[in-house]
C-alpha cells in the first residue's frame, strides 16, 4: 500500500475507510 505516495499509513487508513463505506 502507498504506491508513489509518501503517506503509506494514510493509504492503509483510506483503504479501511473505503471498506467501511463500501
Amino acid at each position: 500500500i502507498g504506491e508513489g505516495c509518501s503517506l503509506g499509513s494514510a493509504d492503509e487508513i483510506t483503504v479501511a475507510v473505503q471498506q467501511i463505506f463500501s
